[in-house]
């Protein structure tokens, strides 16, 4: 669902701050000017989803479409959890050297989200990556994760 492609008044942005509280996203009506905030969750896991509902009772969460056939009281992305992660270990699979435990991996996973969620926004507004685009965002990735990697293994 490209929400800033359709003429339906909204507006989708991603707020500045990769850690914003609570939410990913928000969602404004371009007539009334209101702002509504979406969490934006891939997982499998319908317990992340009720962590995360009890600390931010006002905002409301999207998550991968294997939450939401269990749990229709939750909002889809539209995204299926597997794919992301498919695309992630893809992504990975690229970098160069090879990386042991559990804590690196993770570290690397997720450097390598906030990099590509970065790029959601030329997605959120319907538009395309040109073939130049893609090749930076792998090696942004790639540089984000290995960063990452090599510094839990130094922290380690």
């Amino acid at each position: 669902m490209f929400i800033n492609s359709q003429d339906n008044n909204l507006r989708a942005e991603l707020f500045d701050e990769y850690n914003h509280p609570g939410a990913d996203i928000k969602l404004i009506n371009i007539e009334t000017g209101e702002v509504s905030e979406f969490q934006l969750k891939a997982t499998n896991y319908l317990s992340y989803i009720r962590v995360h509902n009890k600390k931010y009772k006002d905002i409301d969460v999207l998550a991968t479409e294997e939450v939401e056939a269990d749990a229709p009281d939750i909002g889809s992305t539209g995204f299926y959890n597997k794919d992301l992660r498919e695309e992630v270990e893809d992504t990975l699979d690229e970098a160069e050297g090879t990386f042991i435990g559990s804590e690196v991996l993770s570290s690397m996973t997720v450097s390598s989200i906030i990099i590509l969620a970065r790029k959601l926004k030329v997605i959120l507004k319907g538009g395309e990556m040109t073939n130049d685009e893609k090749s930076k965002l792998v090696q942004e990735v790639k540089v984000a994760a290995g960063v990452a990697g090599i510094i839990t293994l130094l922290m380690g």
